[in-house]
């Protein structure tokens, strides 16, 4: 009778536990999935800029900005993927295509301008992202 109960209760109970929502991902933890975003792009632009013709102080200037993408990108990554699984995917989900699209929009309004651009608030916002300085190790 006591294992029956026990039965009962346990096929009773794990539903509900396994129904539990994720919980919320932190400002950091958004923050990182938005410059995850970021960071892809920056690498992929940067990657693109070096090549066999490139002016050399270009190179060089280009090279170091991909290195950095690179680290932040690594650190980055050592935080959160350990923790993805235990937070809700769509708010992580929400944060990165909010960095996808600040970067194109970024991009579509420095690549129209001549010399000096106003800062937009997107391009404020991927700043932030450089050196990974929000990551709290």
């Amino acid at each position: 009778m006591k294992i029956l109960t026990l039965s009962a209760l346990v096929l009773t109970v794990a539903p509900a536990i396994s129904q539990t929502p994720p919980p919320l991902a932190s400002e950091t933890d958004l923050k990182a999935a938005y410059c995850m975003a970021v960071y892809n792009n920056q690498q992929a632009v940067l990657g693109e800029l070096i090549g066999p013709n490139t002016h050399r102080a270009l190179a060089d200037t280009s090279t170091k900005a991909l290195q950095q993408a690179q680290s932040d990108d690594r650190r980055v990554r050592l935080y959160l993927v350990p923790r993805m699984e235990y937070l809700d995917p769509a708010a992580l989900l929400s944060a990165k295509k909010s960095g996808e699209e600040d970067w194109v929009r970024a991009f579509a309004a420095t690549s129209t301008c001549a010399t000096s651009c106003p800062e937009s608030a997107e391009a404020a916002r991927i700043k932030s992202c450089i050196g990974a300085r929000f990551l709290p190790f």
